[in-house]
């Protein structure tokens, strides 16, 4: 009995990882959440530095040209969560690591897969925090992840969801270094005693595939259908210091500075997917809301949107592509990316075009020690090219 419970047990594992190894990575079991021994140190945790919040994160070179795409005065503004890569697993899989170090270093990564009748369940934690190298420069790190996809007999649902926070101490840095190697970092004394920056991001995403194919698990088969797409996202800031200012807008001593922009989108349309196929078009309706002590911005966008993948064993394909009728002045974005791996051999290409206007924040920004106003703006044409590739040579 117990022999056929276990030859049925790997029966069913086998053939739901074949149907969803074209969209997502099967759990094995030589699988280890925190890879191997000698690196788990450096897969749920990364170097830290004296720098506010620990360390650059992945902006760990002020070379990299990346850096001036990318902005990095307003990643405090806008800072995206990436999603990690869909795990399959027909059995429940929990994964966790747990690092500690000196300073109160901690780093934690938990993490659970489970597809439970046709309803897969992927969700992700991360928590990193210090004390800081030196005088208040302590941080707390919070990263939740959550997807969801449901095949249905006439509806599939897709579900993502994510909530960031950042409490970081920021010092302004050192004001005297004079008896640096007597008295070490953590006793030199500091620009900001207090000063405090609390971050948080959170999105929420539901899209809904309607299909009359009532077989809809095997994700080889046709489908043509009508979609749904639902999504609400907010990010909030707030800034605090004691330190007494010569130049203010609203307060010589405290300073409390905080903004929040939130948006909601609604759409709908149509799409086509096959074992190696993803396309849609979608009218999608915005509206946004911006708020930063007393000055409001608020809009109500429509957009024309479309997602198209194509995918085999070495060739993968995507362009996303955004254009503006309504409300955001004719905006419009185009991504491409195409990835070729064979034998080792992986090269991957991208071009990014976009004409945007100027995000809410750099319209206007109000604060303690800035009052930003941008009253004649155009629209910002960004045009981006990379390539990279990487030869793996093996014995």
């Amino acid at each position: 009995m117990f022999k056929t419970k276990v030859g049925l047990s790997i029966l069913f594992v086998f053939v739901f990882a074949f149907l969803f190894s074209q969209e997502m990575d099967t759990i094995r079991f030589g699988y280890r959440t925190g890879g191997k021994i000698d690196s788990l140190d450096f897969t749920n945790a990364y170097p830290l530095s004296v720098f506010p919040g620990g360390g650059l994160n992945i902006y760990n070179n002020y070379l990299d040209l990346e850096n001036l795409y990318n902005m990095n005065g307003l990643m405090n503004f806008v800072s995206p969560s990436p999603y990690s890569k869909l795990k399959f697993s027909a059995l429940p899989h929990l994964g966790f690591s747990y690092s500690f170090g000196s300073g109160g270093i901690q780093f934690v990564h938990f993490d659970f897969q489970q597809k439970v009748n046709k309803t897969l369940v992927n969700l992700n934690f991360n928590r990193s925090s210090s004390n800081g190298f030196m005088r208040n420069s302590a941080f707390l790190k919070n990263d939740f992840k959550a997807r969801i996809r449901r095949d249905g007999n006439y509806v599939d649902v897709k579900i993502d969801a994510f909530y960031n926070n950042k409490d970081v101490r920021l010092n302004g840095g050192f004001t005297n270094d004079t008896f640096l190697d007597l008295q070490g970092l953590e006793f030199l004394p500091v620009l900001y005693d207090n000063a405090n920056s609390f971050f948080k991001i959170s999105e929420f995403e539901l899209s809904n595939f309607f299909h009359s194919e009532r077989d809809s698990i095997l994700i080889d088969k046709r489908k043509i259908g009508f979609q749904t797409l639902h999504r609400y996202n907010s990010l909030s800031r707030v800034f605090t210091n004691d330190v007494k200012l010569s130049y203010y807008n609203y307060d010589s001593i405290a300073t409390n500075d905080q903004y929040r922009f939130a948006s909601i989108l609604n759409g709908a349309g149509l799409y086509f997917k096959n074992k190696q196929v993803f396309f849609n078009v979608l009218i999608n309706h915005k509206y946004w809301d911006y708020q930063n002590l007393g000055r409001h911005l608020d809009t109500s966008e429509i957009n024309l949107a479309s997602d198209f993948r194509f995918k085999t064993n070495k060739i993968e394909l995507s362009n996303k592509f955004n254009f503006n009728f309504v409300g955001a002045g004719k905006e419009r974005s185009n991504v491409s990316h195409l990835t070729f791996t064979s034998s080792g051999l992986s090269l991957n290409l991208g071009f990014d075009f976009s004409q945007m206007w100027p995000l809410a924040f750099q319209r206007r920004y109000y604060s303690n020690s800035y009052n930003l106003k941008i009253t004649d703006y155009q629209l910002q044409t960004k045009i981006k090219l990379n390539f990279w590739g990487c030869l793996s040579l093996k014995n």
